[in-house]
C-alpha cells in the first residue's frame, strides 16, 4: 500500500509492542487485555518450544506464546545467559590479570610489562544491548580509567608512592571495575519484565508473550525497506507501518493467522 493509506478500521489505535529491538502491532479490536507474565503457567510437554504453556485467567484459558520463539528469535532466557556469560568471562579474565600484575608487582616487576586488557570491543558489545546496559557504561569507563591512571603513575613513581598506588589499586580501583561490571549485569536482568498481551476475535484466545509495550495509537501503512518487505513475507504479517512517536518500522501482525496458533493440544 502507498505512504499514509489508512489501515482498515484506522480509527481504531493500534497496540505496538517490541521484540528483540523490532516493533509489531495489533489491531487494538483483538486486544483482550496486557499483564505481567503469570507465575502460574501450566507446561504443555508434547507442544513446540514456541508454546510456554496455558495460563487461567478469570475463569479462561488460553495458550501462551513465547513471540521470540515464534519469530526465531533467541528467547530472553538464552539472550540473558549469554549476556551473563560475556561479562563474567570478562571478570574472570580481569581477576587473572589482577592475580598476575600483583604478583609481578610484589617480585619486584616492572610495570610497564604488565599487560592491560583492551576493552573497547568490549564496550562495543555491551553497547548494542539496550539503554539500560548502555547507562551503565559510564561508569564502566570511568572506573577502568581511573585504574589506568593509577597504572600510569606507577611506573614514575617513588617505591613510597609506588606503595601507595598500589594499595589503591587494591582497596578502591581494582574493586570498582568489579563492582561496576557487576551493575551491568544486575541492569539487564531488572531491565526485562516480559509482558503478555492477550489477544482474541471472540471465539479463539490467545497471549502473546512480548518484550515492551511501546504505545496504543494510531499507525499509517508505508511501503517499508528491504528488510521490512523480506519479513513480510512470512504469513504472520500485514504490512509495514510508521507511527509518528516512535521511531522504528513496525510489523503489521496478522491476527486471525496468529490465532489459528491458539488450536493447541491442551
Amino acid at each position: 500500500m502507498a505512504e499514509n493509506e489508512n489501515l482498515t478500521a484506522s480509527e481504531l489505535p493500534w497496540l505496538i509492542f517490541t521484540l528483540n529491538g523490532n516493533a509489531y502491532a495489533v489491531n487494538s479490536k483483538y486486544a483482550n487485555g496486557i499483564e505481567m507474565k503469570s507465575d502460574r503457567i501450566t507446561p504443555l510437554p508434547k507442544a513446540p518450544d514456541v508454546y510456554c504453556g496455558m495460563v487461567e485467567r478469570r475463569g479462561e484459558v488460553y495458550p501462551l506464546l513465547n513471540m521470540r520463539k515464534v519469530f526465531g528469535f533467541k528467547s530472553f532466557d538464552e539472550e540473558l545467559a549469554e549476556f551473563k556469560k560475556l561479562v563474567e568471562d570478562k571478570i574472570a579474565d580481569e581477576k587473572k590479570w589482577f592475580s598476575a600484575f600483583i604478583s609481578q608487582i610484589e617480585n619486584g616487576g616492572n610495570v610497564h610489562t604488565v599487560k592491560q586488557q583492551n576493552n573497547n570491543q568490549f564496550f562495543d558489545k555491551l553497547s548494542g544491548y539496550g539503554s539500560a546496559v548502555s547507562a551503565k557504561l559510564p561508569k564502566a569507563k570511568r572506573a577502568y580509567s581511573e585504574l589506568s591512571g593509577i597504572l600510569n603513575s606507577m611506573s614514575a613513581a617513588s617505591p613510597e608512592e609506588k606503595d601507595i598506588l598500589l594499595n589503591r589499586i587494591k582497596n578502591e580501583a581494582f574493586k570498582q571495575v568489579l563492582i561496576a561490571l557487576d551493575e551491568i549485569v544486575k541492569a539487564q536482568e531488572n531491565s526485562f519484565r516480559e509482558i503478555v498481551v492477550v489477544i482474541s476475535n471472540g471465539e479463539q484466545m490467545i497471549g502473546l508473550l512480548v518484550d515492551q509495550v511501546l504505545a496504543v495509537d494510531k499507525i499509517r501503512y508505508v511501503s517499508g525497506s528491504d528488510r521490512m518487505r523480506t519479513l513480510m513475507q512470512s504469513k504472520f504479517f500485514a504490512g509495514v507501518a510508521k507511527n509518528d512517536k516512535i521511531d522504528l518500522e513496525i510489523l503489521v501482525i496478522n491476527e486471525d493467522e496468529l490465532l489459528t496458533l491458539s488450536n493447541v493440544e491442551k
